[in-house]
């Protein structure tokens, strides 16, 4: 087997288009960079909502049962506590859901991937 070199010509108007993409590239590459940390946000805060929810629950719950019992000889220790955590764990996936069904709205220009439109077929099933 023997290796052989060709000389490829290149006129100069694919040298100003290849310097051209380039540039493009560098380009797609920072948009690409931002929309990552963008959805790294987005997850993030989708996380702390969550936790900051369930806490808010918890607390509301605890703080309500500690205000009755002295006040007004309520023994309720455990309830309200169990019943407002579990309303902070509903309110945090509601809210959950709700951002990453604002995060999956489409681009203008894009389409679903070129998998077809979903919205319109369900539309009709109604």
């Amino acid at each position: 087997m023997g290796l052989s070199i060709r000389r490829i010509s290149c006129d100069e108007g694919m040298i100003r288009k290849i310097t051209r993409d380039k540039g493009a590239g560098k380009q797609n590459m920072e948009e690409r960079d931002k929309e990552f940390w963008r959805n790294l946000y987005q997850l993030a805060a989708m996380g702390i909502n969550l936790v900051a929810a369930t806490f808010i629950g918890l607390f509301m719950g605890w703080a309500i049962d500690n205000w009755l019992t002295p006040r007004l000889n309520w023994h309720t220790s455990p309830w309200f506590t169990m019943v407002f955590l579990l309303f902070g764990i509903i309110a945090g996936f509601k809210n959950m859901f709700q951002m990453a069904k604002k995060t999956n709205i489409e681009k203008p220009g894009e389409e679903n991937g070129g998998k077809g439109d979903f919205k319109d077929k369900d539309k009709d099933k109604f």
